[in-house]
């Protein structure tokens, strides 16, 4: 089986968001054939990195890709100013076994992850892992073997993975020699020599080993930094770079285009993508955990009540207090922002044929049409999911 595989990069550069800016992003990489998205952004600005509510990033880009993309929100993750998300196609959902997650901090000798990595491992039911990793390294052209430091140091983030894995974001790396004949190389658009001569990052992996097993696909697209912002022109303050990248390594990976935008104007950064053709193997039909009682409609005046039972002994080996079950709408919106949830444990238990059944009690809903899915912390995804179910209301 082959699932697409889009990755993208954005260093926003603290400014806030707008629905224009978002479309703009979102649009010019982003179609519903892709089976996952990862969208890895830096420097978001440090009140949406702070948890303040209102429009941001995070939150746009959601609501983009629910509407337009007719996508789930699978998951995302945050360190200091930096932000990793990753959607799926609905349909795709209970695939995922497990999600895990890691970190590395690199600002202040590892006191704060205002430069470094942040990566989401997702583990599907073949046991096939897809690692996603953002990174903001260091910056400045100077600052050339911090940057090989660290990425050595966020390897950690890769989960010692030898399959499916994507390393993309702000890497920092910088054009070095000669400013005026780098200058002139960049006016004439001689990119194949710039990348292969001057470009910091492609030396150090030619050099030494630098992220040994990776892969980039080869870019035609001129460098992703410095722009004055509000346009596509170069910023010459800075000798540009392509600072803004994405590798991947494995071999059931193809990569099918990487492209920069250059209609997003709002940061000194152009968002930069890739998208794959992925080969995950074998895949049967997926095997919940928890087995909800189908229940066909329901009333909006009457408290919601269902029914589910534990599969697979999963309470035993996997269960914990802190599982929840939440009601989404039927086309599952957004993993972590159900309409309604209650925890698992306040479930009271019933013994119907000598089997285990466990009673969800809600409030009442309005009307719609909706699903719902058991999260298990443990696995940090949902683990069984009820066929859609509809909510009337009574006509007096």
């Amino acid at each position: 089986m082959e699932w697409q595989v889009a990755v993208v990069t954005y260093n926003v550069g603290l400014q806030t968001c707008t629905w224009e800016n978002v479309e703009k992003l979102c649009e010019g990489f982003l179609d519903q054939k892709s089976s996952l998205v990862a969208i890895g952004l830096q420097e978001v600005p440090h009140l949406e990195a702070a948890g303040v509510k209102g429009s941001s990033w995070t939150s746009l880009i959601t609501e983009w890709m629910i509407l337009r993309g007719q996508m789930t929100m699978l998951t995302k993750t945050y360190q200091a100013t930096n932000v990793l998300m990753v959607f799926i196609q609905h349909n795709l959902v209970l695939y995922i076994n497990s999600i895990s997650y890691r970190y590395n901090r690199n600002t202040l000798k590892g006191l704060t992850g205002h430069k470094g990595s942040i990566s989401i491992r997702l583990t599907l039911n073949n046991d096939l892992s897809i690692v996603f990793v953002n990174s903001h390294l260091c910056h400045g052209v100077e600052n050339n073997l911090r940057r090989i430091e660290q990425c050595i140091s966020n390897k950690y983030c890769c989960f010692n993975d030898y399959k499916s894995i994507f390393w993309f974001g702000d890497l920092n790396f910088r054009l070095n020699g000669d400013e005026r004949k780098v200058e002139k190389l960049i006016n004439a658009k001689a990119f194949p020599e710039l990348l292969e001569n001057f470009d910091q990052l492609n030396v150090a992996r030619r050099q030494k080993n630098l992220l040994e097993g990776f892969s980039e696909p080869e870019i035609h697209f001129q460098p992703s930094y410095k722009y004055t912002i509000g346009s596509s022109n170069f910023n010459w303050s800075r000798l540009p770079a392509w600072c803004d990248r994405i590798l991947h390594k494995g071999s059931n990976l193809s990569p099918i285009s990487y492209s920069m935008n250059e209609s997003v104007k709002c940061s000194d950064h152009k968002p930069v993508a890739s998208i794959y053709r992925m080969n995950i193997g074998s895949i049967g039909p997926y095997h919940c955990n928890v087995l909800f009682e189908h229940i066909r409609y329901w009333y909006s005046n009457i408290p919601f009540i269902s029914r589910m039972e534990y599969l697979n002994d999963f309470w035993k080996l996997h269960g914990s207090y802190s599982d929840w079950i939440g009601v989404y709408p039927s086309d599952f919106q957004n993993i972590e922002a159900p309409i309604k949830w209650v925890w698992a444990y306040t479930c009271f238990e019933q013994c119907i044929q000598q089997k285990k059944i466990y009673v969800c009690e809600f409030s009442n809903l309005p009307e719609g049409t909706y699903r719902l899915g058991y999260f298990s912390s443990s696995r940090n995804c949902l683990i069984g999911v009820s066929k859609s179910f509809t909510i009337n209301s009574i006509q007096k």
